[in-house]
């Protein structure tokens, strides 16, 4: 590489590699190197004496002739000269995804709803004080200062209440009367309201299908 090439690479980001007449085909060094010599661990079992010896002595001169010969012959491995992004499969993949979140949105609570509390989007569980993953990039900077400060790897500590906590996390329980109910799972809380009820009245008073349970 020639000082100006060089300078170039180094200053003024033209680093990236363009191996084919594709759009949006370029790629950086580093993984120009990758889907070429290291192609061959892929294929071939790892790094075996042979691949070794491919890499040491003629593989970068022999890289550039499996290329002249493809062009000879006129094969290659891409498959389309349009973009994966582009291509009719991957845009009605979009479409259908952009439905599926427009619908759940469209059945759950506005997500910038005007709270200072954390609220899952999914079942609307308002999180408690322990609650702090909406502070994570806080706690991140925090504990990588910390790392720092301990200067050897092993004299690192962590404690249980530094780390972060989300709502999902967190365990369900309440009590009921002297019985402390643990793990509360949502699907057995609603069979177990539609198994218990005596009639349709019941089902708009869930107390009445709980009620051998002393609440309080």
């Amino acid at each position: 590489m020639n000082p100006s090439e060089f300078h170039d690479f180094t200053n003024k980001g033209k680093f990236t590699v363009r191996r084919s007449k594709k759009y949006w085909c370029e790629i950086w060094s580093d993984q120009t190197i990758e889907q070429t010599l290291i192609k061959s661990m892929k294929f071939r079992g790892g790094i075996t004496d042979n691949v070794l010896s491919k890499w040491i002595l003629p593989m970068i001169v022999m890289q550039n002739v499996c290329d002249e010969i493809e062009n000879f012959c006129d094969i290659h491995y891409e498959t389309s000269e349009q973009h994966v992004d582009t291509q009719s499969s991957r845009i009605d993949r979009d479409r259908n995804d952009s439905i599926k979140l427009q619908e759940w949105l469209s059945q759950h609570p506005p997500p910038l709803a005007d709270t200072d509390t954390v609220k899952t989007l999914s079942s609307g569980i308002i999180g408690g004080p322990d609650v702090n993953c909406h502070l994570a990039p806080e706690i991140r900077m925090e504990m990588v200062t910390k790392m720092v400060s301990y200067g050897n790897f092993k004299n690192m500590t962590f404690k249980r209440k530094h780390k972060v906590v989300t709502p999902a996390s967190v365990v369900n329980n309440f009590k009921a009367g002297t019985l402390k109910v643990t793990a509360i799972d949502p699907l057995t809380f609603v069979q177990r309201l539609c198994l218990s009820k005596q009639s349709d009245e019941d089902a708009t008073t869930p107390i009445c299908v709980t009620s051998k349970f002393k609440l309080g």
